[in-house]
């Protein structure tokens, strides 16, 4: 058997991922901030083109809105987000004001560097005096002059710690309370009345009081000074009833519009240098095919909306917005296109209905078993029964498991207590009440 080798030829079709796919792509994806800046970026390498925003139909025909609904119209200065608070800075202006310049304020002041996001110091004595020598009772003095700023609680090392902070500041507190936090945390935690009853001389009552009260006070006293700016979003898309049918109409207010400078460009055009007349050349057609991309990406996010809605109609007609498992493989199989231009087409796009403002993604959702339920609304089922149960005996996982199963909904206790994790209730004993 004799091998040789030989050059054939074959011919085959391949899509090549042009750089003009490319920001095709990137252009879906965008959401209208990001639009935005694409396209201004473009203007300014094209003098040609010019980019404008509607900012009146973006305010009042539309109007921005956040996850908790409409704002009004009639006060557009009302509707910025609040500047976040920084707790340090808060912290540090306390500090300037109240102590005189000398060492123990550079230590407190060094304290605060060292708190996280919670307000919880974050740094020991022996980690501190590496960076500002200093001793044991001066490092003591810093940290009980921290723990006298506001808010009440900032500056503690554990939870317990921090309980009791804001309990020795406050006049309301029960007479017990610091006495059963400060020793017994242990047995308030785990609410094993009966033993902390005994061990304080308290009745049962006194220690539910002091329970209730606890309730009030927050084991995180720097988060409040810690929030983002809130994010005011505008709907790409709108979803109306009309005569029972379903519309969807797209949002044009906050897209950037694209215009091609005529004038300036016939200015030019006399030009008779080779170079100058392919510059205009690749000028004009870099806006041709922008009005192209564009427009695709405004019937592609209208004609996946469809899809989902075709697909979620339930949620848009019953009273508790049910959602059925879906997809992206389902709706890329009906638009017949790839799964990744449906992730592309959803991502930070929201649709605007009467009852609220919605991210496309978040019409996405698994399948429990065999159901034909999502696995939102079976944690919102999981929500109703323990938000129903008796709070003197709670239900425990296998219980509302076995709730679930008389209602068509079959799952495991450990799926149930993942969904109750998920949506921060805790267990049996943390949602016990005398």
């Amino acid at each position: 058997m004799k091998l040789e080798f030989k050059a054939l030829q074959t011919q085959q079709q391949q899509l090549r991922m042009t750089q003009e796919l490319q920001q095709a792509i990137k252009v879906l994806q965008y959401n209208k901030e990001e639009l935005t800046a694409y396209l201004e970026d473009k203007a300014l390498d094209n003098p040609f083109l010019e980019v404008t925003i509607d900012q009146k139909s973006v305010l009042d025909k539309d109007r921005y809105q956040d996850k908790g609904g409409y704002h009004s119209d009639e006060d557009y200065i009302a509707q910025l987000p609040d500047q976040s608070f920084d707790l340090a800075m808060f912290l540090k202006e306390q500090v300037m004001l109240s102590m005189r310049p000398m060492k123990l304020r550079e230590i407190v002041l060094l304290l605060i560097g060292n708190l996280d996001e919670k307000g919880y110091l974050t740094i020991t004595y022996d980690e501190l005096v590496e960076a500002l020598p200093m001793t044991a009772i001066e490092f003591e003095n810093a940290l009980t002059l921290l723990h006298q700023l506001d808010p009440a609680g900032i500056g503690a090392r554990t939870l317990c710690e921090c309980i009791c902070l804001q309990i020795d500041r406050d006049v309301r507190a029960p007479k017990q309370a610091y006495r059963v936090i400060s020793d017994y945390f242990d047995l308030f935690t785990t609410k094993k009345w009966q033993e902390l009853a005994m061990a304080t001389n308290l009745s049962i009552t006194a220690i539910v009081e002091i329970s209730e009260y606890v309730k009030t006070l927050t084991p995180f006293p720097g988060r409040r000074y810690n929030k983002e700016v809130n994010v005011y979003i505008s709907p790409d898309v709108r979803v109306t009833k009309s005569e029972g049918q379903l519309q969807i109409v797209p949002i044009k207010a906050g897209i950037p519009q694209v215009a091609f400078n005529d004038t300036y460009f016939k200015s030019v055009s006399h030009h008779t240098e080779a170079e100058v007349t392919t510059y205009l050349k690749h000028k004009k057609a870099d806006f041709k095919w922008l009005q192209q991309v564009l427009a695709k990406r405004e019937s592609t996010i209208v004609t996946v909306t469809q899809a989902i809605v075709e697909k979620q109609q339930a949620f848009f007609y019953e009273e508790h917005h049910p959602l059925i498992p879906l997809t992206f493989a389902e709706i890329a199989k009906l638009m017949k296109v790839h799964e990744s231009t449906i992730s592309r087409t959803v991502n930070h796009k929201y649709l605007e209905t009467s009852f609220g403002v919605f991210e496309l993604r978040s019409f996405f959702t698994t399948g429990i078993s065999a159901n034909t339920v999502s696995n939102k609304t079976v944690q919102s089922m999981i929500s109703s029964i323990i938000a129903e149960e008796d709070k003197r005996k709670p239900l425990s996982d296998q219980k509302i498991t076995d709730q679930l199963k008389k209602q068509g909904i079959t799952i495991s206790r450990r799926t149930v207590a993942k969904y109750r994790l998920q949506l921060n209730i805790g267990g049996t004993i943390q949602r016990k009440q005398y």
